[in-house]
């Protein structure tokens, strides 16, 4: 299952391999670094409306429904999220236990480290990023304008700088000349 193919699959519902509706796929959750989700969290019931994790890795896509590999009762006893969006090590471990899937080795100093992230706080993460990349951009366009003023205003300051320098020097020799020409005719 392709990670594009599967996020069309969201709010569908889910059929246990004898057929039976177990629920709808409301969530899907890939573990941080990977690309395809490997767990699914079901709503269930009519009242309550609790989310249970299922696996993906045996689900097959139908033509309006997903059929995973573990029966409807074993989906309804499954670990529940405890909050939505993120996965601990924790939850992904009684997760594994209740499917009877290879656990993770449990380390008590990270069982409440995330794991695995819905791929709704996944969408919201990689569009921050995004928004985050093309604002840098912006900025770096904008120091780019700013350092070119700069220069354009350290030039304009060189060339007005020098320009007072000679209109400094002409005043000095016209003033001296001035001087002179007093000097010269006892005035001064």
């Amino acid at each position: 299952m392709e990670i594009e193919n599967i996020e069309q699959w969201k709010g569908q519902e889910v059929v246990d391999p004898d057929g039976e509706k177990v629920g709808k796929l409301e969530e899907l959750y890939t573990l941080l670094g990977a690309d395809e989700p490997a767990i699914g969290a079901v709503k269930t019931g009519l009242v309550g409306k609790t989310l249970h994790l299922i696996p993906l890795f045996d689900a097959t896509l139908g033509r309006d429904h997903i059929r995973i590999g573990a029966p409807k009762d074993q989906v309804k006893s499954a670990p529940t999220l405890q909050t939505p969006g993120r996965l601990t090590r924790a939850e992904e471990v009684a997760f594994a236990q209740h499917y009877g899937l290879q656990a993770p080795p449990a380390d008590e100093d990270d069982a409440g480290a995330v794991r695995y992230e819905s791929s709704g706080i996944r969408g919201e993460r990689e569009t921050a990023r995004a928004d985050a990349m093309r604002r840098a951009d912006e900025l770096e366009a904008e120091a780019e304008r700013h350092r070119h003023q700069s220069e354009t205003h350290t030039q304009n300051a060189t060339q007005a700088s020098s320009a007072a320098d000679q209109s400094r020097q002409e005043s000095d020799r016209l003033l001296d000349e001035a001087r002179q020409l007093r000097k010269s005719m006892g005035d001064g």
